[in-house]
């Protein structure tokens, strides 16, 4: 197979796409009762814990950053990405929806917002030295060299999906180049955490650098494994609606859970799972 891009991942086979999606063994997929309880208990539960934590974050924001202007900015950000996230993840699923994997794969993007939104939170606190002490146009040279060494780290990150249906040799010949790269990009960035914590009192604060290093080391790591999860998650629904008749049947997903109820699935008369069996008329 030729070398894969990022792009093609969403225009797999159904038997290619078999081989990057999480493996469905929920009980949600295959009992509505169990299902709609499940779906209840999260609306529940997880709002009014979302909207603290949302709380929480924000105030840490304040507290954190001393500009009053990149305090401001932060806050809105991040505030905006959670508001998103909770609404996809909490409110969007009272709503009627197309289908099981339609509604999930939305939910995902719930998930995604509020990964962002602290991603952001706790990155810039994590690189706020270097704004305040090295300046404007040094802050913003580290962020990009981040984003660079960020990107290309989800994309070695999303290969293992990929990397199942792709040739060995390019597996490979791509694993080295990129990181080649990140391993640069993450020399030139902690030589700039270095520069911005000496900078203020000309002398290496060494106890803060290696404090910084490590925890930008465990925050990368974590925010790279749930950036991997989201993008398989999400993979996953958007795979099951594209083929979703086969699916259906390779999963046996009830028709009673795909559209959320059985009056639901004979409404839509797109009978599936399980086979409906022709009436014998006797005679």
């Amino acid at each position: 197979m030729d070398n894969m891009n990022f792009k093609q991942i969403f225009n797999l086979s159904f038997e290619d796409s078999k081989k990057v999606i999480y493996k469905l063994k929920s009980m949600v997929t295959s009992n509505p009762t169990i299902a709609k309880t499940f779906q209840q208990n999260i609306m529940v539960y997880n709002l009014p814990t979302f909207i603290l934590i949302l709380i929480g974050f924000e105030f840490y924001i304040y507290e954190t950053y001393s500009t009053e202007s990149i305090k401001k900015i932060i806050m809105i950000i991040v505030g905006i990405l959670w508001l998103n996230g909770i609404f996809f993840l909490c409110i969007y699923p009272l709503f009627k929806h197309r289908n099981f994997a339609a509604m999930h794969k939305n939910k995902t993007l719930g998930g995604a917002f509020l990964l962002l939104g602290a991603g952001i939170g706790t990155g810039f606190n994590l690189l706020k030295n270097s704004f305040e002490n090295a300046g404007v146009v040094s802050f913003l040279l580290q962020i990009i060299i981040l984003i660079i060494a960020f990107s290309l780290l989800v994309n070695l990150t999303v290969t293992p999906s990929i990397n199942k249906i792709e040739d060995k040799k390019e597996q490979q010949k791509k694993k080295r180049i990129i990181s080649n790269v990140v391993k640069i990009e993450f020399i030139i960035l902690c030589m700039s955490l270095l520069s911005a914590l000496s900078y203020q009192h000309f002398k290496v604060e060494l106890e803060d650098i290696i404090i910084k290093l490590i925890s930008l080391a465990i925050f990368g790591t974590a925010y790279l494994i749930g950036i991997q999860a989201i993008f398989k998650i999400y993979l996953t629904y958007y795979y099951l609606e594209k083929y979703s008749r086969q699916y259906r049947l390779y999963y046996r997903i009830p028709d009673s859970v795909w559209y959320f109820s059985k009056e639901e699935a004979e409404k839509r008369n797109d009978p599936v799972y399980p086979p409906r069996r022709k009436k014998i008329n006797e005679d």
